[in-house]
């Protein structure tokens, strides 16, 4: 039993180096995205200890993206054979008001991508640094999941429906208690609640580097 579940959480861990490399992704790039098409994160690799860009990101004063990528999505994550991750399509990516005490960007028509998206960019079309928060949690979830499609054939209204009576996507299959946990702390429905995402890269690089937190996996319901 012990060795499965050192097998699951070094799965765990590569699935989560990815994720990590997302995070550094939107941190590095969200200032300097806006004629890009693809943002690049190399050298994910923590055989020797060293996170990409965990300084960087974590960097005080340098707490909030002052863009918001919008269509933050697994389809949108490209992994190399050599574990070079690239998001791609920063096409809905916008400028935050950073004027704004709030720091938001408010879209008029237009499509959204509603599995991905939180509920008050649903609601109110308000995209922030949080609302890429509440994607990212998707982002894991997909991730963690091998690629399963968030909310399966439900349609999009039903989607929203259930989203705002509180319902949360169920932990995949063999998914450790700590990443499941930081998923639902990305789905908070209030946005001031979420973490951010300097807090993100330290829970995760946290998780990665101490695998035994990783061996305890929610119960299946």
């Amino acid at each position: 039993m012990g060795v499965i579940a050192g097998a699951a959480a070094a799965c765990v861990i590569c699935l989560l180096c990815v994720v990590l490399c997302v995070v550094v992704i939107v941190k590095r790039n969200s200032k300097k995205c806006k004629q890009a098409k693809t943002a690049q994160c190399d050298n994910l690799d923590y055989r020797n200890g060293e996170g990409p860009g965990n300084e960087e990101c974590a960097r005080p004063g340098n707490e909030e993206c002052a863009r918001c990528v919008q269509d933050l999505a697994a389809r949108n994550v490209l992994v190399s054979d050599s574990l070079v991750c690239k998001i791609a399509d920063f096409g809905l990516s916008r400028e935050l008001e950073t004027n704004r005490s709030d720091g938001t960007y408010t879209t008029k028509g237009g499509k959204i991508p509603v599995r991905w998206t939180a509920p008050e960019a649903i609601s109110y079309r308000k995209f922030t640094s949080a609302s890429d928060v509440w994607s990212l949690g998707i982002v894991m979830w997909e991730v963690i999941s091998y690629g399963e499609r968030p909310y399966w054939n439900w349609s999009n209204q039903d989607v929203i429906k259930a989203i705002e009576k509180g319902y949360r996507l169920p932990a995949p299959m063999d998914c450790p208690e700590a990443t499941y946990q930081l998923m639902l702390d990305c789905w908070q429905h209030d946005r001031s609640h979420r973490p951010k995402f300097p807090a993100i890269l330290s829970t995760l690089d946290t998780l990665i580097r101490n695998p035994e937190t990783l061996k305890k996996m929610v119960k299946s319901r």
